[in-house]
C-alpha cells in the first residue's frame, strides 16, 4: 500500500506551489505547466498470476479507477510514481515487515481536475499473509507519526526555492468507516504549504482496500478545499466492489 509520503506526491505539492505562483502573478502559465493539469492518460500494469482457482484473476487495470467512477470534469492523467523507498522507511519506523517483495503485479490510474486529483493503485500479492501484514501496519499507533515524518522529508526535497511545508497531519482510522466491508482503513489529512507569501492547504483522503491476495487504494487530494464527500465515496465504493472479486 502507498502511504502519506507517496499519496501526497511531490508532483501534487509542486503543482500547488505553481498554482499559488499563478495566483500571485495573475498568470496562467504556471498553472498550465503543472504536472497535475491535463497530463496524458497513463495506466501501468505488471504481470500477475491467475488465482488459485481455475477462474482467471481480474486484470488489475480493470480494478483501479475508471472514467465512470469520477465526475466528467476529471480527466485522465499520468499517475504520480510510487517510491518503494518511502514505504520501506515508514515500515522500518513503525517496526513492521516490508511486503514489497511479495508483489506479483501493480496497476495505477489517475484523474485530475485542475489541481485536484483522484488516483488509485491495485497490487496483487503471492499470498494473503502479505495483505494481512499490511493491514496490521495501518493499525499500529506509530503509523501516522511515521508517515508524517517521512512525508515531510520527501516533500521538502521536492519543493522549489522559497516554498516550505508548514504542517502535515494525517489520521488513519481502521475499519470500513461506513464504506464497503473490504475497506480496511480510511486516512484523512492535510498539508499546509507557503509559497510567495501565500499559504494553501491540501486536503487528503486515502482509502485502504483489500481483496483476495489483493490490495487497492484510492487517493483523493483537494487543493484549497476538500473534494466533495459524494465524489470521494463513489470512487472508493467503485474500486472496493471490484477489488472484492479479486
Amino acid at each position: 500500500m502507498k502511504h502519506v509520503s507517496t499519496v501526497v506526491a511531490p508532483a501534487i505539492v509542486t503543482a500547488a506551489v505553481l498554482a499559488l505562483t499563478a495566483c500571485s502573478s495573475s498568470s496562467k502559465a504556471a498553472k498550465s505547466a503543472s504536472p497535475s493539469t491535463g497530463a496524458a492518460a497513463s495506466t501501468t500494469q505488471s504481470s500477475a498470476p491467475t488465482s488459485a482457482s481455475s477462474t482467471p484473476a481480474t486484470p488489475l487495470s480493470a480494478i483501479v479507477l475508471q472514467a465512470a467512477d469520477v465526475p466528467t470534469t476529471f480527466k485522465k492523467a499520468a499517475p504520480d510514481p510510487d517510491d518503494p523507498a518511502d514505504h520501506a522507511a515508514i515500515v522500518a519506523c513503525v517496526g513492521g515487515a516490508n511486503t514489497e517483495s511479495d508483489k506479483a503485479g501493480t496497476a495505477e490510474a489517475g484523474f485530475d481536475q485542475g489541481d485536484n486529483s483522484i488516483s488509485s493503485t491495485a497490487s496483487r500479492f503471492k499470498s494473503d499473509s502479505s495483505v494481512d501484514t499490511d493491514v496490521q501496519l495501518l493499525k499500529n499507533p506509530k503509523f501516522d507519526t511515521c508517515s508524517e515524518q517521512q512525508a515531510r522529508k520527501t516533500l521538502t526535497k521536492a519543493l522549489p526555492a522559497g516554498a516550505k511545508i508548514d504542517d502535515i497531519s494525517m489520521k488513519t482510522t481502521p475499519g470500513t468507516n461506513g464504506g464497503p466491508e473490504n475497506v480496511a482503513a480510511i486516512g484523512r489529512g492535510t498539508v499546509t504549504l507557503t509559497a510567495n507569501g501565500q499559504t494553501a492547504k491540501l486536503y487528503i483522503v486515502v482509502a485502504y482496500i483489500t481483496g483476495p491476495r489483493l490490495e487497492a487504494e484510492v487517493d483523493v487530494t483537494g487543493f484549497g478545499a476538500p473534494i466533495a464527500d459524494t465524489v470521494t465515496e463513489k470512487a472508493i465504493t467503485a474500486v472496493a466492489q471490484r477489488a472484492a472479486k479479486g
